[in-house]
């Protein structure tokens, strides 16, 4: 015989072979739905895991990966026993066998419940098991000062150090945020902000100083200038919101300043305009918070635009260039700004460059003592996913990422070294809290 005639046997018995297991596999009552229930015991295995797998920021997200590929599988193989169960149960009452169809049902019910049962066990442990022991052992550096990113979220139900309280408190207080003011919204419908003549005069003669007042408000976290707030009460059930901003016509890239703070900014329609000369125009909402729907409040809306056009009044009065640079002075370059977003470990980074340099900068960050990188969500920089911006004084990217490393009310310091071309050109110290998942 052939040596290819050979290779063909021992193809040809390897085929009957696995044609055979699968044949046993599909008439046996219980195999297919035991392989699921081990299946599904696999996928419960990755939070167990949890605890010491954060310790490498690469293991974890190996982990991560193969425990969300393991439960797609596990969710297609539970379509696959569904879809046997069907036919063999089409093909015992053909060959009239009921005993052989009440044992597959019975296995799959008792075998496939198990196993999802404990596929929903592996994913609430995945999403809600609060096991990252990562920054127990970090703490607050006491020979540096710490900048603390923008609203930054103490929860009163945890234990917050009264030093992080202090430090938080003077950071607000430093940044100056004024507080909405608050009407009657009961006021009269007649009532009007007037001429606003430090809008109108920045607008008509110094259109190019009010377009860096907006950048540099956007991009250095400071509200006061682009935006203006007022609030009223009406009984014990009725709150209503006003905000508006500043904006110009073609400048939507640093328009929505205002909207990213207040979610339901976010609705359309009833919006409010106070146009001005060269595309410059001042956007508002009022909003009932109670009956979450946007409303015509005109006291809110005058309160707010009067406030807001003499927060305008010191450029106005004094439209130089000098007078910018002390009112919203742009720091040394590079420069990291953070704040927080939706929930606490979620930050909004905005890293400012010198105009037009053509030099890749990217961001590292570490625990302060320790130098132990923390996990983040993302890179940023020229190696993340965010590209250059440009604008009329500085270049910036912007991006949004979550920082791993520790949970809600556990703070502790951390660096942030910018690079240029892989050279250090700056470090930040900063106040940083993780995300809880």
């Amino acid at each position: 015989m052939s040596a290819f005639s050979l290779m063909n046997t021992s193809k040809q018995k390897l085929f009957n072979r696995v044609l055979g297991v699968l044949r046993f596999a599909c008439r046996s009552s219980w195999l297919l739905p035991l392989g699921f229930l081990l299946l599904c015991a696999f996928c419960a295995c990755w939070p167990l895991t949890f605890p010491w797998r954060l310790r490498s920021a690469c293991w974890a997200q190996v982990a991560d990966t193969a425990w969300v590929v393991s439960f797609c599988l596990g969710m297609l193989y539970a379509l696959l026993l569904a879809l046997w169960l069907v036919l063999m149960t089409l093909w015992a009452f053909w060959q009239h066998r009921p005993m052989h169809t009440l044992r597959r049902w019975c296995c799959t019910l008792l075998m496939g419940g198990m196993g999802c049962c404990t596929l929903m066990f592996s994913y609430l442990a995945m999403v809600f098991l609060d096991a990252d022991h990562s920054a127990d052992a970090f703490r607050l550096p006491q020979d540096v000062a710490l900048e603390v990113p923008q609203d930054i979220t103490l929860f009163s139900n945890l234990q917050i150090p009264a030093e992080v309280r202090q430090m938080v408190e003077e950071a607000e207080r430093a940044r100056q945020r004024p507080e909405a003011e608050t009407v009657d919204v009961a006021g009269s419908a007649e009532d009007e902000c007037g001429e606003m003549p430090h809008f109108n005069r920045l607008a008509q003669e110094h259109p190019e100083l009010l377009r860096k007042l907006l950048e540099r408000s956007v991009l250095l976290g400071d509200s006061r200038y682009a935006d203006a707030r007022s609030r009223g009460d009406e009984g014990e059930y009725r709150w209503w919101q006003c905000h508006l901003w500043l904006s110009q016509r073609g400048g939507a890239e640093l328009e929505p300043a205002a909207e990213r703070n207040e979610l339901w900014a976010r609705q359309v329609g009833r919006r409010s305009y106070r146009e001005g000369a060269h595309g410059w125009c001042i956007v508002g909402i009022c909003h009932d918070c109670w009956k979450n729907r946007l409303v015509e409040c005109p006291p809110l809306v005058a309160a707010a635009m009067r406030r807001l056009d003499a927060a305008l009044a010191p450029l106005a009065e004094a439209p130089t260039q000098e007078t910018l640079d002390r009112l919203l002075p742009l720091p040394e370059l590079p420069y990291l700004r953070f704040r927080e977003t939706v929930q606490a470990g979620i930050y909004e980074l905005v890293l400012l460059v010198p105009r037009g340099d053509g030099v890749d900068y990217t961001v590292e960050a570490c625990e302060y003592h320790t130098g132990a990188p923390l996990r983040l969500s993302r890179s940023l920089g020229a190696s993340g996913s965010e590209p250059r911006r440009q604008g009329s004084e500085v270049d910036y990217y912007r991006t949004e990422l979550t920082v791993y490393t520790g949970n809600w009310g556990q703070f502790y310091g951390s660096t942030w070294c910018i690079k240029a071309d892989g050279r250090p050109v700056r470090k930040q110290h900063v106040l940083m809290q993780g995300w809880t998942r």
